[in-house]
């Protein structure tokens, strides 16, 4: 060996001997084709092209190319970068990983893989002792059954927990749920969204709003609080459409044993011609059934109305067919009553133990009432009022055309009595049953309208 030569090999063993014991100290081995040393900005660096492979513990990292700055124990990454730790794989074309906080970061489009589950943004960082990916802009999280995408995302890899910041969307084919943020654990399938929560279930036309969103993963049962408010828009056979809005403080849903949605507090239902208010409601979505029910606690009983009758029970359950009303079951201290369209100072009444109403085309067509009636009903001839009649009987058959009386047949020791028109014409309202009560309180179609306006508002916002 000359002597330039030796002096030469001195010089790069010198320089690469202290750079490796630097890179020993914070345990990192950087190795490539290629190794040159040079001065930037004062700072010893070291320039490794071609092959590279970097590993600290259990990370390893390849690229083209590499930077190392050893006073700032920085490692500039360039092109076709690959990161790995345990079943973690990132993939960018530039990123900085600094060795002694053992972290790493780019600013150019990332992905990240772990098993079935495929992560892209933007941007992100990766924190190898804690395990945590934070990823910015356009982030899509994809796997085997759930899609989800948000502006912000925090992924711990080792326990699989999941916070998704800003415009976030999960969604399959057939539903999406949208929400300010959202905590996920991808193995126990725990949910919580919060704030402008809203639920799409594309295939039952279904749309549910709300401020806090909780579903317990693999039972099935999801809680929806927030004054929620659901709306549904169903065709019957005829071609008309009929919307169903339903708000309460409370939604709780489940599909064991049966497909269900359970409002509670303030509850108040709009659908077609009927409505109704109570703190209790359960909605069968599977049998197309609301039960209505009166809660202990309850100081006034639930109240449906439909068209120009008011109906009100303990327990009150409504019965759909295409879409349409198939009949009311309404039991203990029920009671209905309707008023005359023409002569609004005049309501038919009748209460008993059990009522049963059936509809023909959204119309009254026959009310069956059991145990205990008592009826009011006013009597016209040729559409000119004729008086009244007051009855008893054990049970009470009423058939109806368009929503007026037209038949009555009682069973089981009836007793009546009528009394004239000139007896009772100007004070109609004496006449009354002991349950006779009008509530005022019937929801309004045109706010639930705008509350519907106002949530569409905040979700596009």
């Amino acid at each position: 060996m000359t002597i330039l030569n030796s002096i030469l090999f001195n010089i790069f063993f010198t320089f690469f001997f202290c750079g490796l014991l630097l890179a020993q100290n914070d345990d990192v081995r950087v190795v490539g084709d290629k190794l040159t040393g040079k001065v930037i900005n004062g700072e010893n660096v070291r320039i490794v092209d071609g092959n590279v492979v970097i590993t600290q513990q259990d990370v390893r990292i390849t690229c083209d190319k590499a930077i190392q700055y050893f006073t700032q124990k920085k490692i500039e990454l360039i092109d076709n970068v690959v990161i790995t730790q345990d079943s973690v794989k990132i993939e960018t074309e530039k990123a900085f990983y600094f060795s002694d906080s053992k972290y790493a970061f780019t600013e150019t489009f990332l992905t990240l893989q772990k098993g079935n589950s495929n992560l892209e943004a933007d941007r992100g960082e990766y924190f190898t002792e804690e395990e945590l990916a934070i990823f910015y802009g356009n982030v899509s999280l994809v796997d085997t059954s759930t899609n989800l995408k948000s502006q912000k995302l925090y992924y711990y890899s080792e326990i699989e927990k999941i916070i998704a910041i800003r415009d976030v969307n999960v969604f399959d084919d057939s539903s999406s749920l949208f929400a300010d943020s959202l905590i996920y654990y991808r193995n126990s399938k725990f949910t919580n969204a919060f704030k402008n929560v809203s639920i799409l279930d594309i295939a039952n036309r279904l749309t549910i709003f709300g401020e806090e969103f909780l579903s317990e993963g693999d039972s099935n049962k999801t809680i929806i609080t927030g004054s929620p408010f659901l709306f549904q828009v169903d065709s019957s056979d005829s071609g008309r459409k009929d919307t169903l809005f339903i708000k309460a403080e409370r939604f709780e849903t489940s599909e064991i044993p049966d497909s269900r949605l359970v409002a509670t507090d303030s509850v108040k239902i709009i659908r077609g011609l009927f409505s109704s208010v109570s703190n209790s409601a359960v909605l069968f979505r599977d049998d197309d059934i609301i039960e209505i029910n009166r809660l202990e606690k309850d100081v006034d009983p639930p109240v449906l109305w439909h068209d120009n009758s008011q109906l009100v029970g303990d327990s009150i359950k409504i019965y759909l067919k295409s879409n349409s009303l198939d009949y009311v079951d309404i039991r203990k201290d029920a009671f209905i009553l309707s008023r005359s369209k023409e002569y609004p100072e005049r309501y038919d009444q009748i209460s008993g133990k059990k009522i049963i109403i059936n509809f023909d085309s959204s119309k009254i067509k026959r009310t069956d009432v059991t145990e205990d009636v008592l009826s009011i009903y006013f009597t016209y001839d040729e559409g000119e009022p004729n008086g009244l009649i007051k009855s008893s009987a054990e049970r009470t058959i009423l058939d109806f055309k368009e929503n007026q009386v037209v038949k009555v047949r009682m069973y089981g020791d009836p007793i009546s009595e009528y009394h004239p028109e000139n007896l009772i014409e100007g004070i109609e309202l004496e006449f009354s049953l002991p349950s006779f009560f009008i509530y005022s309180n019937r929801p309004n179609k045109e706010l639930f309208i705008e509350l519907l306006n106002e949530r569409k508002t905040k979700t596009a916002k």
